[in-house]
Formats: C-alpha cells, sequence, structure tokens
C-alpha cells in the first residue's frame, strides 16, 4: 500500500508552449502535498504527466524508486493513481452509478453486469457525502441532472472507487460548498490516516493550511519552492507564485494615486438569488467578487452580462444600461469568462480559431474573410 512519487525536473511542451521546463514534485504515502501555483504556471499539466494523460518531454518519473512512465491513465491507475480532474470527466447522459463504475462493473455469473450490486456499491460511496446533498442523489439518476457541486462529488467518488495508492485532487474544491468541502478534508484526513499519499491543487490558501502537510509550488513551469506547511506563511508562497511583491505593492500604489472616475455602478441589484447588490468599479480597478460555492456569485456575472434577468440600476461609463442579451453586452465591450469552461466557455470539438472567433464572425462578412480572421486571431493569441 505504501507509495513514493518523485516528479524530476519534468519538461512538457504543446508544440511552441513550454508548459513545464523544470518541474518537481515528491509525495509519499500519508502525507498532503499542496501544488500551488497561479493559472498557467503548470499545476494541470504536472497532474497530467503524473496520471498519464499526457507524457512527458523531458525529465523522469519514480514510483517506489523505480522510472516509470505511463502512457495512459489506465496505466496510471493499475500502479494506483487516481485522479479528480479539473475538468469533470464525466458521461452527462449516464447514470451516476455508470460513471463511476465504467469499464469496470461488477458482472454476474452470465458475464452480465450485476445492477444489483453495482448500486449497492454506489450507495455506498455517496453514503462518505451523506447529509451535505442538496437534491436526492441516487445511483441511477443521469449525472446532467445534477448542480455542480454534485457532479463534483460524483468525479471524486468516481477517483476512490478504486481504492488508489495515491489520489490527486486538482481543483476538486472549486464546486464544493464549506458543509461538502469539510467533509471532503474529513476523508482525506482518514485516507491519509490509511496510508493513502495525496496531491492537493487549489488556489484557496486557507484550505491549503487547513489540509497540506506540504507545498511544492510551480512558477511558469519551474518548481521554485517547497518545504513544510508548518514552516511558511500565505505572503510567503504568494511572492514564491509571483516572483516579487507585486501584490502588495500595487496595492500600496493604488492608495497613493489619484481617485479614477468610476465606470461601472451597481445599485440594488436583484435577481431570484440575488438581494439589494451594490458596488462601483473603478477605471484601471480590479473588484474580486468573494463569498462561498452557490452565494450568487455567477448569477451578478450573468446578470451584468445579460445572460439572466435582474432588477436594479445599473450605470456603465455614467450612463444606464439593462443588457436582455449577451450580444447587447458585448457591443458595449463588456465580455464574460465563464466559471464552467465545458460547458460554456468553449466548444472542444471545433479548432482554436472557431472558439476565439466565436463571438465575432459576423465582423467577416460572407462569404467569410478566413484570412483576416486568422491574421486577428494571431494577435489575441500569439505562438
Amino acid at each position: 500500500m505504501t507509495l513514493s512519487l518523485s516528479a524530476q525536473n519534468v519538461v512538457k511542451r504543446y508544440g511552441g508552449v513550454l508548459a513545464l521546463s523544470d518541474g518537481n514534485l515528491e509525495v509519499n504515502s500519508g502525507e498532503v502535498v499542496a501544488l500551488i501555483g497561479a493559472n498557467g504556471s503548470g499545476k494541470s499539466t504536472m497532474s497530467k504527466v503524473i496520471n498519464g494523460v499526457v507524457v512527458l518531454d523531458g525529465g523522469q518519473l519514480l514510483l517506489d524508486g523505480s522510472p516509470v512512465q505511463f502512457p495512459s491513465p489506465q496505466a496510471a491507475r493499475a500502479m494506483g493513481i487516481s485522479t479528480v480532474f479539473q475538468e469533470l470527466s464525466l458521461i452527462p447522459q449516464m447514470t451516476v452509478a455508470d460513471n463511476i463504475w465504467l469499464t469496470r462493473e461488477p458482472l454476474g455469473r452470465a458475464g452480465m453486469v450485476n445492477r444489483r450490486e453495482v448500486n449497492a456499491r454506489t450507495e455506498d460511496l455517496l453514503s462518505l457525502f451523506s447529509g451535505t446533498f442538496k437534491t436526492n442523489l441516487q445511483p441511477d439518476l443521469p449525472v446532467s441532472e445534477l448542480p455542480p457541486d454534485e457532479k463534483q462529488i460524483v468525479e471524486i467518488l468516481k477517483a476512490v472507487s478504486v481504492d488508489p495508492r495515491m489520489l490527486i485532487l486538482d481543483e476538486a474544491t472549486a464546486s464544493l460548498d464549506n458543509r461538502q468541502v469539510q467533509r471532503l478534508f474529513e476523508l482525506v484526513k482518514k485516507w491519509k490516516a490509511d496510508g493513502k499519499a495525496i496531491v492537493f491543487i487549489s488556489h484557496r490558501m486557507e484550505e491549503i493550511f487547513q489540509i497540506a502537510d506540504r507545498y511544492s509550488v510551480l512558477r511558469n513551469g519551474k518548481t521554485v519552492g517547497s518545504g513544510r506547511i508548518k514552516e511558511v506563511t500565505d505572503k510567503n508562497l504568494i511572492k514564491l507564485m509571483i516572483d516579487k511583491d507585486s501584490v502588495f505593492s500595487y496595492a500600496r500604489k493604488s492608495d497613493q494615486k489619484e481617485a479614477k472616475p468610476v465606470r461601472l455602478e451597481v445599485h440594488n441589484l436583484h435577481t431570484r438569488v440575488l438581494r439589494e447588490v451594490s458596488f462601483n468599479v473603478k477605471e484601471g480597478e480590479l473588484v474580486g467578487i468573494g463569498g462561498l460555492q452557490g452565494q450568487g456569485q455567477r448569477d451578478l456575472l450573468l446578470s451584468l452580462f445579460g445572460a439572466i434577468p435582474f432588477s436594479g440600476d445599473v450605470q456603465y461609463q455614467g450612463k444606464p444600461v439593462h443588457f436582455r442579451h449577451p450580444r447587447l453586452a458585448m457591443k458595449e465591450g463588456f465580455a464574460l469568462v465563464p466559471g464552467d469552461r465545458a460547458r460554456e466557455g468553449l466548444l472542444y470539438i471545433r479548432s482554436i480559431l472557431e472558439n476565439l472567433q466565436l463571438p465575432s464572425w459576423s465582423q467577416y462578412g460572407f462569404p467569410l474573410r478566413i484570412g483576416k480572421a486568422k491574421k486577428d486571431a494571431e494577435k489575441t493569441a500569439p505562438v
């Protein structure tokens, strides 16, 4: 059951993009290692190298002291490594039970799937999160009918159903509410006591300090620091992530600047979820919207973007606006990056060019001026 995994000087390229140039990670049985870094630092790429989704281009993996390279997630799973993916690996049209046991269904004497055993095992897994569900989550429910937090729980249960020696949690708490996060952490502590090795990826510092034993920080594809979590502060980790004290210096400089004009004013905004939300955004200002999962952050952004109805007063650059459709918001210069990239942000079966220009094809005439679209796309996303 014991496990020792070492990723040493890992390199991974995607065409001309160097996602990892010198990635390092050590994790052993009975510990939680937090893999930390800003967006694009290489965290998910490192986890994909370890679990066999992508093959490394340089460096090496050592499992229990021996060199290893996994050509597929199935190969990694066979060695006891399981992953809760940031982008859910569930099939919406299938049931909760069928998603969890896909390709591993218990069979009866005639070689047919033993539905009774499948459902019984699924109920045992669901009981791990008993009392945290908003719906009556059952094994035979289609995944498409579940809210995001319960889909995330199914993804977690799918990963632990193989009883892995090592579990990678890639942003597994992002869609969970506070009760569900705390229940997951109770399970993590139990799994750690049982001797499992756990890699925990999260942007939430309070979670990292609550659950991790050690940390490893990635910046621009390189591991820039590691150690025991008790020996650092959140400010230490942020400095490692961004290479300088720019977050704090920016805040100090902002206090000294002249007052900037207000660009966006929101007063008493109401939706089905929100009540009396008011705030201002000044020119050149970055405003963070905080709160636990499900507290209305999504509704706020969608209402401002014209995707859901709302009441209240919204002014943009001094003029009242009330967008009834995202197209109207985009005409005024609004853009939205949705939280669920797989369902709302990208068309995974279409090209990068089509995705980049999806909101803008009408600008390229009919027939489409593809050459012009490609040139504009290259300016947007240079290689």
